[in-house]
């Protein structure tokens, strides 16, 4: 039996349809457009805090099993929501290394407490030797987005900047110290380096690399005069310590240090481990606020100039301009799209900045 609108005092709605798409909108803007991976990585990084001290606890108690296993599924699930929000706008760039950075970060989930930031370095390091490239094509190309018609264009161009800056390191090594791509694109590799070596030969060899070089980079973040960057330098700095300092409370090195209480000595490690992906959390939040406050003040700035350029006409005025003809307002309407894209501010996806960590 169906419900009468009128009885039930329920509005009517001339356009129903117009509803349901303004919904499915919002599912959408909440599921890709940032909504979700904030709230995952706030998430994430609360029940990572809470669980490190209960993994120092005997694993007789009912309680850590209990927690440790919330916390990995919140560590999980925000891996998974922002592997493919970033893919999702890698994919409107048409930018194929940032398809392998993001979907290495979804498939991150698929480890333990002891890999996931070791393989995610993987990750960070493509990241930032792509953020390498972005930054010298933005210089090169003033007011241009960094985005390619198809794949093959993108991965052409990033596959040949990637040469450039090989080669001019390899002519002038100095050039790691003294130019900011040319460091970023070093450290990214070094940090995929370090992954792989961490996860096939030696973990405390592979995590001392990726670690240190990533952290390098996250405390030039730390000196921005920005607050929310500062902060996430910090943090990410932070973590890159906890993660390194983790790979020492092994089993081997507790016998040659004479430890009694091995048990208690290798908690340690997922403690620390534990540590190092909250801070890490804390870090890629300040970050995500880093990005979305500049990308506002951008937002201001075009905004300020489209008003300041555009004419002032009178309402009386504008009844004694001639009619245009088609051909002019086809020139007009150029004219202002041209200007408009030398307006549009220089910045990728909130997702896909690089995470130097």
């Amino acid at each position: 039996m169906g419900i009468n609108a009128v009885t039930m005092n329920i509005p009517y709605q001339p356009n129903a349809s117009l509803a349901k798409k303004y919904d499915a909108n919002s599912i959408s803007n909440f599921l890709f457009n940032g909504p979700l991976v904030t709230l995952t990585t706030v998430s994430s990084a609360a029940i990572n805090i809470l669980s490190a001290p209960v993994r120092l606890l005997d694993k007789s108690n009912p309680l850590k099993k209990i927690i440790n296993s919330i916390s990995m599924s919140f560590t999980k699930t925000h891996l998974v929501t922002y592997g493919i929000n970033g893919l999702k706008a890698a994919w409107e760039q048409k930018n194929p290394f940032l398809i392998f950075s993001f979907a290495i970060e979804a498939l991150a989930a698929l480890f333990d407490l002891r890999a996931i930031y070791l393989f995610r370095g993987i990750a960070t390091g493509a990241d930032g030797a792509v953020a390498a490239v972005k930054e010298r094509y933005e210089n090169l190309n003033p007011g241009k987005q960094f985005a390619f018609n198809s794949f093959a264009e993108g991965f052409s161009y990033i596959k040949n900047d990637f040469l450039q800056l090989f080669n001019d390191i390899k002519s002038n090594p100095k050039l790691i110290y003294s130019s900011s791509n040319h460091s970023l694109l070093a450290s990214g590799v070094c940090m995929i380096v370090g992954a792989v070596v961490g996860l096939t030969i030696n973990d405390k060899l592979g995590a001392a690399i990726r670690d240190i070089t990533g952290g390098a980079n996250d405390l030039g973040l730390a000196f921005s005069k920005n607050k929310l960057a500062k902060t996430a330098g910090i943090l990410y700095a932070t973590g890159s310590f906890k993660d390194l300092i983790a790979r020492f409370f092994s089993p081997d090195i507790g016998k040659l240090l004479g430890i009694k209480d091995l048990e208690l000595f290798t908690r340690m490690r997922d403690f620390f481990h534990e540590l190092a992906i909250a801070f890490d959390r804390g870090g890629q939040y300040y970050f995500l606020k880093y990005n979305q406050s500049s990308n506002k003040e951008e937002d201001t700035k075009q905004q300020s100039s489209q008003e300041a350029l555009a004419p002032s006409v009178s309402p009386l005025d504008s009844l004694h301009q001639p009619a245009l003809s088609a051909g002019d307002e086809t020139s007009i309407q150029t004219h202002q799209a041209e200007h408009k894209n030398k307006l549009l501010p220089n910045r990728q996806h909130a997702l896909s900045e690089p995470q130097l960590h």
